[in-house]
């Protein structure tokens, strides 16, 4: 794990992109929260949960915290906890996992193409032998989520101007919080390691934006994806929908969990998603104008909504490219 960078020693120009982020990212995300609401896991199932979306804690704190504070460094090729591939301390609780049979990582061959990213194997690896969600699906959601940089690899410090997500993961403020509260993550076991929270999960005074500021290192983020994706279709499975077993599976239900949160996602595979719903969830990925432009097409903001994101997922999240024989791979024989 790199040290926090402090904000006096970035250059003038990097400062500005900074303050200018957080202002934007800390208006934007009251608006949008005032209108999809504070928790999408209010009508969500019950037992195990998933990190719940709560109201953004960092709002109206981050930016001055950042300016008082520290942030985490983009990653330098050769770092150790990136190239390394060190495996977090933390653990999801496979207790609580029991509904969804184990998805053999070790059965997958090693990642390729990762090309510019190749830097992170060894973390997507690490979390991969954690969590037993393939490598190339971890991969893959980052890769449909993070922002990039010049040479093509994934943005480290990736921001929504719409929302408060950030990092690889685009992770909101509310969610990346409730995980490192979780005993059962990885985040969690960074997070102590960092003096951010304590052994019950509570956040140490002073700390919540220090906490943010992991979303923007690598290997929390990415520990934090793997994790997310496993609570996800531990509850999606749970609840009776067929995901499959196989990469492409695993990461089209991954993402689908990642992108709108569990709440949403069971609605989705329910259909029971409501028209108000889906114009909001449709308005808060595209804006408003090109939100009603989908909608004139099929005069249905649900359909309309549905056909966005299968045809973003189809064309962004894309686990075969991280593997040479996907289609070759074993693959449970109890996936449904």
């Amino acid at each position: 794990m790199t040290q926090p960078v402090e904000y006096r020693a970035l250059t003038p120009q990097q400062r500005a992109r900074v303050i200018l982020s957080t202002a934007r990212a800390e208006t934007a995300s009251q608006l949008w929260r005032a209108a999809l609401g504070t928790d999408v896991l209010a009508t969500a199932p019950t037992g195990w949960s998933p990190p719940k979306f709560t109201q953004n804690a960092g709002s109206g704190n981050a930016l001055a915290a950042l300016l008082a504070g520290s942030l985490s460094p983009a990653p330098q090729p050769g770092s150790s906890y990136i190239s390394g591939g060190v495996a977090p301390t933390g653990s999801i609780d496979r207790a609580k996992t029991s509904a969804l049979p184990e998805i053999m990582a070790g059965l997958h061959p090693p990642l390729e193409g990762l090309g510019a990213n190749t830097r992170y194997a060894g973390a997507l690896q690490a979390a991969s032998q954690r969590t037993s969600i393939p490598a190339g699906a971890i991969a893959a959601i980052i890769d449909a989520e993070a922002a990039r940089l010049g040479d093509g690899s994934w943005n480290p410090h990736s921001r929504n101007p719409r929302s408060s997500a950030a990092g690889l993961g685009q992770f909101l403020s509310g969610t990346w919080i409730s995980m490192a509260r979780d005993k059962g993550s990885a985040l969690h076991a960074m997070a102590r390691d960092h003096g951010l929270v304590s052994a019950t999960g509570d956040i140490a005074p002073g700390a919540r934006s220090r906490l943010l500021a992991l979303r923007y290192d690598p290997a929390a983020a990415i520990a934090a994806v793997a994790d997310y994706a496993r609570a996800n279709l531990e509850l999606l499975k749970s609840k009776g929908i067929a995901i499959g077993h196989d990469p492409r599976s695993v990461a089209r239900a991954a993402y689908i969990g990642h992108h709108l949160g569990p709440g949403d996602a069971l609605r989705y595979y329910r259909g029971t998603l409501d028209q108000e719903r889906a114009r909001l969830l449709l308005t808060a990925q595209v804006g408003s104008q090109r939100a009603e432009h989908y909608i004139s097409k099929t005069g249905n903001p649900i359909i309309s909504h549905r056909n966005w994101l299968d045809d973003y997922i189809a064309k962004r999240v894309q686990p075969h490219r991280y593997y040479s024989n996907i289609n070759t791979m074993p693959r449970n024989s109890s996936a449904s």
